[in-house]
């Protein structure tokens, strides 16, 4: 896009030069001169600044840059020249501008300027002809812009259509022709500006002005053009060091180029600057007799000159050095440029976004997951000139803050560090971003969370049968964690001595796991191995944990008698193998679901005492356990969300324990057991009535079938 834009703008400087006339009628020249004046006089030099850089009062050729103006804007001013006697005595401009914003992609500017002319002094034998002092003399400018900016990234192409009334006053018999021939009339400009950036501090801008596109009286249409270069730095605080450059061409006899440079410093209060205009026109009015030379002098001059801004206002004041022509002029200026009103009328709130990479993460320097980054989506990126990131614990105590001015990141990274470098404790934060625009405006993004948790959690593993049968049996594997936390992977791993002969992966949780013995080879144990096996779990936080090793007898193969076969039949594996055995009481016992809550027992608020209901419940699992005998039990511990999640998780565990502890007692063996307690993260019920947070008042005791 930025190529298209580039062509486009040199296809305009090139073609429509064409297009200018080669002369002009005599009344035009005025016009030309009050165009040159506020430009030469008043930017001294600095046309290139004035017209592409921001942070000027006003600016006569090119309204596109008002889309850089600070939402709804007022600026009014003056400025004066004082020049050698030759040129007159004084020529002063007074002008005023209005900007603001109907959306927030497009303006509208009203502006006036009154322009005195800077005539030349006549000999005293045309005296006659001056009956009028040369402020009397002056060109009002009157004109109205719809500008309308796009966005590419961070680069901003602005343009500007421009309505305008001209209106040329002649007080005195300084023309030869009436007053009907000095003229006005309607006119139009069409201008443009792009801006873009290469960082932080540098910023670069290209500008084209159409110059009477559509004439206001006989003038031939202008091309006027700049570009300028923004450098920001810190000089005695805030400082911007602008440097531009500018040419007017509209024919043969009316040209301006300007070239500046100017230091802001001090927080961009104070400003020194340095320039050259060259400016050119003819009178086309034939006073050869008066020897009269060209109101402007071709051959240029140097300017110097200096800045202030307080309260709104600025005050400009510069010198021209003197050559053979006009000799040394002085100018000097104020306006008023309405800063105090940005932030009450220019209401836009920054929308702003912030999303993280990883919910869980564990800044413990093992390389998974030691930190998070936060990305931050953000609309009109290059008008926020502040921002804040703040990060809080549960409590609301802010434990790590990053504030800048200096452009908003793109990313902002956390290690799990409080604001002095010290590692924070486990639990969740909350991240937010605050912004403020070059308009006043403030916006903040949404809290985005994230868990930090250092703990390895723990693993338990439960192996049924621990005598395996290949082409019988089908190994189960239950793996439990040892605190609360969420799962990302599971891996159980089966080994023969030192060599891993498979391996099971699963992404997340389940409460059992199946494998038929068969190795990574195609071929089951042999009758007498040992399988070694144990389980691994990454939660999300990115801890791993193992358990302890759990040992698989492997017994001989066995394959169920064939139909129709005598008492000679075998099982597979030759003369040592096993016989078929089965117990006669478990053949007689109906089959169990793979997986079932065998009882749910209720609590009352913070306890964690068995009541005489729960243990009539509890006595029948024991029958049942004790029947069962492959099977297990996973008991799981669960409160409401009354009181601190610290205290509702010990609460859920004292829980579950009382439950295991009942068994116990009861003849169960443990090493069938697994307790867990998942304090208020898992309600059934809703904890908005009291009926449902006595429901989640609970204990679920879960049976695990062979």
């Amino acid at each position: 896009m930025k190529r298209v834009l580039f062509i486009l703008f040199v296809a305009l400087f090139l073609i429509f030069p064409i297009f200018a006339k080669d002369g002009e009628n005599p009344r035009s020249s005025l016009y030309e001169n009050s165009r040159l004046l506020p430009q030469g006089a008043y930017s001294l030099g600095m046309g290139g600044v004035s017209m592409s850089l921001e942070g000027n009062s006003f600016n006569f050729f090119n309204p596109s840059l008002y889309w850089f103006s600070n939402g709804f804007n007022f600026s009014a001013g003056a400025s004066f020249l004082m020049n050698d006697a030759k040129l007159g005595d004084l020529s002063d401009v007074y002008y005023g501008s209005v900007t603001f914003p109907l959306k927030d992609w497009f303006k509208v500017n009203l502006s006036f300027s009154k322009t005195s002319l800077l005539l030349p002094k006549l000999p005293v034998s045309y005296s006659n002809m001056l009956k009028s002092e040369t402020s009397d003399n002056y060109i009002t400018d009157i004109r109205i812009s719809f500008v309308r900016a796009a966005y590419f990234g961070d680069t901003v192409f602005s343009f500007a259509i421009t309505g305008k009334y001209i209106d040329q006053t002649i007080l005195g018999d300084y023309r030869t022709f009436s007053d009907d021939d000095i003229g006005s009339g309607f006119g139009g400009d069409l201008s443009m500006l792009l801006k873009f950036a290469s960082n932080n501090s540098l910023s670069y801008n290209f500008g084209v002005s159409l110059v009477d596109l559509v004439a206001p009286m006989d003038v031939a249409m202008g091309i006027y053009t700049g570009a300028g270069i923004q450098f920001k730095h810190n000089f005695l605080g805030d400082a911007q060091l602008n440097m531009g450059v500018d040419y007017l061409i509209n024919h043969k006899n009316s040209n301006g180029l300007h070239l500046g440079v100017e230091e802001w410093f001090y927080n961009k209060k104070f400003a020194i600057r340095a320039g050259y205009m060259k400016n050119g026109i003819d009178s086309n009015i034939d006073l050869s007799a008066a020897n009269v030379k060209p109101i402007y002098d071709p051959k240029g001059q140097i300017t110097f000159g200096a800045g202030l801004r307080f309260g709104g206002f600025e005050g400009d004041f510069g010198y021209a050095l003197s050559n053979d022509y006009t000799g040394s002029s002085l100018s000097f200026g104020v306006a008023y440029k309405g800063k105090k009103r940005e932030k009450m009328v220019y209401k836009l709130t920054p929308n702003i976004k912030l999303y993280v990479n990883h919910d869980y993460f564990s800044p413990n320097g093992d390389g998974v997951k030691d930190q998070v980054r936060f990305r931050i989506e953000a609309q009109n990126k290059q008008i926020i000139r502040k921002w804040e990131f703040i990060i809080k614990n549960e409590k609301g105590e802010i434990v790590k803050k990053i504030k800048s001015s200096n452009g908003l990141p793109l990313f902002v990274t956390w290690a799990g560090k409080d604001k002095n470098g010290n590692p924070v404790p486990d639990g969740n934060y909350f991240a937010r971003l605050m912004v403020t625009d070059r308009y006043g405006n403030q916006g903040v993004s949404n809290a985005s969370k994230v868990k930090l948790s250092r703990k390895n959690a723990g693993v338990n593993l439960i192996v049924n049968p621990t005598l395996f049968h290949p082409q019988k049996d089908t190994i189960k594997f239950t793996v439990t964690p040892l605190e609360t936390t969420v799962i990302e992977k599971t891996k159980i791993v089966a080994m023969i001595g030192n060599k891993v002969v498979h391996t099971i992966k699963f992404d997340g949780m389940k409460d059992v796991f199946e494998w038929d013995g068969i190795m990574n080879d195609g071929h089951y144990p042999k009758a007498g191995d040992v399988l070694s096996c144990y389980a691994e779990i990454t939660d999300k936080a990115g801890n791993s944990a193992k358990s302890m090793l759990v040992n698989i007898t492997v017994g001989a193969p066995v394959v169920s008698k064939p139909v129709g076969t005598g008492s000679g039949a075998v099982v597979a594996g030759g003369a040592g193998a096993i016989p078929t055995v089965s117990a006669k009481k478990s053949e007689s016992l109906p089959k169990l679901p793979a997986i079932f809550i065998a009882a749910r027992i209720r609590f009352a608020p913070n306890s964690f005492v068995l009541d005489a209901k729960a243990k009539a419940l509890l006595d029948k699992i024991v029958d049942k356990l004790k029947k069962y005998k492959g099977s297990t039990v996973r008991i799981e511990g669960h409160t409401d969300n009354v009181g601190s999640r610290a205290m509702n998780y010990k609460l859920s565990k004292r829980r579950a324990n009382v439950v295991k502890n009942y068994f116990i007692k009861a003849g169960i063996s443990p090493s069938r057991m697994v307790s867990v307690g998942y304090g208020p993260d898992m309600p059934i019920d809703t904890n908005k009535t009291k009926a449902g947070r006595a429901n989640n008042r609970r204990v679920d005791v879960i049976m695990i079938n062979r």
